[in-house]
């Protein structure tokens, strides 16, 4: 390839955080997008830029790329990247900012990820000629809509697992004719405890609080749980967790409805938050593995359930206590019924096994792509 500039992004492009506004003083007629860090967000009854702009997540989707609609409203969240035009075309400057060219040197900070004007300013970027620059640009819209055709039959499959799965956990607890099944209210066979506590956050602490983004498919991630200090005012309040009681993701932050038990021993102290509800089971009617799948067939009611608009939702208590689900009344029914679903889930698993890496080749595969594109001669500015 013929050598380029190799130029810093400051001298190529302008970059400022816009005047940002929060989601909850959005107005219920709003016509004009809201722009994030990651993408659309909601809709004002104003806007502060009449022509699309190319954005890069600052803060939370820290390095995500978006091109706003024309009359936005960008919020700071997202730093608008506008080109010098005689230097570098739009979308020369998003494909380098996508991958071609390494932003990671200008994320700092580690609990709160961000990107500053600053930081980013002195990433290099290769400045071939505007012709060359339009070469690249063709080559590589051509490469990403076959890859973007890839991805998305792969999002189909993987949708249609995720369904599968609903659909064996669904029948399986909804089937009153086999294993001796009767409905009931699920108040009648567990527990249900909402709204946890709050504590004001202490860095010496004995109390580990469980929140909403702890609750994966299938498991706990405590990357995200707080240390408190259990010395409340109202410790007495406070709902100690137990082996085997089941988490359910009660509002609308994180995935509302998603389910997992807790299943940790140790001599940790762990409770939730206020978005969590604990469903305590009665173990001399359920047996452990058969509850986390029960609770599991229910995630699709729990969504249905929900009252509230988007990103404000909830599931209310009410609802809990009126869910029916069929359950086996022998214990040793309920263990031959859940070794039966999870059979058919480890056939599932390795359907998303596959599907996982082939998101991973390409992942790679465009990255690839980038890398070679912007692979120039280097030639100091």
């Amino acid at each position: 390839m013929s050598a380029v500039k190799i130029m810093h992004l400051s001298e190529v492009c302008r970059v400022y955080q816009p005047e940002t506004i929060s989601k909850k003083s959005l107005p219920a007629d709003g016509i004009y997008p809201v722009y994030g860090a990651n993408g659309k967000i909601g809709l004002n009854d104003k806007f502060n830029h009449e022509e699309p702009q190319l954005l890069l997540g600052c803060r939370g989707s820290v390095g995500s790329i978006h091109i706003s609609e024309a009359f936005s409203w960008i919020n700071g969240n997202a730093m608008v990247v506008t080109p010098f035009e005689d230097l570098v075309t739009r979308d020369y400057l998003k494909y380098a900012l996508f991958g071609g060219i390494n932003i990671k040197d200008a994320i700092s900070g580690t609990a709160q990820p961000q990107i500053t004007r600053e930081s980013l300013s002195k990433i290099k970027i290769p400045v071939p000629t505007l012709k060359k620059q339009s070469e690249i640009i063709e080559r590589l819209d051509k490469a990403f809509a076959e890859i973007n055709s890839l991805e998305k039959n792969l999002q189909l499959k993987e949708e249609k697992t995720n369904q599968l799965l609903q659909s064996i956990l669904s029948a399986a607890f909804s089937n009153t004719g086999e294993f001796g099944m009767k409905v009931v209210k699920l108040v009648d066979i567990c527990e249900l405890i909402s709204r946890g506590i709050s504590p004001t956050y202490c860095d010496n602490s004995d109390l580990i609080v469980i929140n909403q983004r702890c609750i994966r498919n299938n498991n706990l991630d405590f990357t995200f749980s707080q240390f408190h200090n259990s010395n409340l005012k109202k410790v007495n309040e406070v709902k100690y967790l137990k082996y085997g009681d089941g988490l359910i993701n009660s509002t609308g932050v994180g995935t509302l409805g998603r389910t997992t038990t807790f299943v940790i021993e140790n001599n940790l102290k762990y409770t939730v938050d206020s978005h969590v509800t604990i469903a305590r089971p009665k173990l001399e009617q359920l047996d452990p593995g058969y509850f986390k799948l029960m609770l599991k067939s229910l995630e699709t009611k729990f969504v249905e359930l929900a009252t509230g608009t988007s990103g404000q939702t909830e599931l209310p208590r009410e609802s809990l206590n009126n869910i029916e689900v069929a359950v086996c009344e022998k214990k040793e029914d309920q263990r031959i019924l859940a070794d039966n679903v999870l059979s058919s889930f480890a056939e599932i698993e390795k359907l998303k096994s596959q599907i996982l890496i082939e998101q991973e080749g390409i992942s790679s595969l465009r990255q690839s792509i980038l890398s070679k594109a912007f692979n120039f001669e280097e030639k100091a500015a």
